[in-house]
């Protein structure tokens, strides 16, 4: 279900850290979908639920407890449609490796979390969906 509200998948770890987040996007009209898992965020995009509210970007930290970024978007290239949805994936480390597969499975942007501020969430979010 799509509607003219611009919603954000944010995926984050760090509960303060998406909780922050999620404040950030809601003061700028943005509706956030948060989940501090990968898994549990996949299974909401894959989820026949016909209520489900698909998002107009995903926000993804590469290193989740359950799942890492470069298996989640390898996932989500399983779904169609879905897999058009710009990915921004961030993380507490530079590994360049880790860049260059995210980047080669479909990321538009890959940056480490200490070097952007909330506003830059805000910025990248209306950059992809403007």
């Amino acid at each position: 279900m799509r509607n003219d509200l611009i919603v954000v998948m944010i995926v984050e770890e760090e509960q303060v850290l998406l909780d922050a987040l999620c404040k950030k996007v809601e003061l700028n009209q943005v509706k956030p979908l948060s989940f501090n898992r990968g898994v549990p965020a996949l299974a909401y995009l894959s989820s026949s639920n016909l209520d489900r509210i698909i998002p107009n970007i995903i926000w993804l930290d590469y290193n989740l407890p359950d799942i890492d970024g470069g298996a989640f978007l390898e996932e989500l290239t399983k779904y169609g449609e879905l897999a058009e949805i710009p990915v921004v994936v961030v993380s507490n480390s530079y590994e360049p490796e880790k860049i260059e597969r995210v980047m080669k499975l479909g990321a538009k942007e890959c940056f480490l979390k200490v070097e952007h501020s909330l506003d830059d969430l805000v910025d990248t979010i209306s950059k992809y969906v403007s």
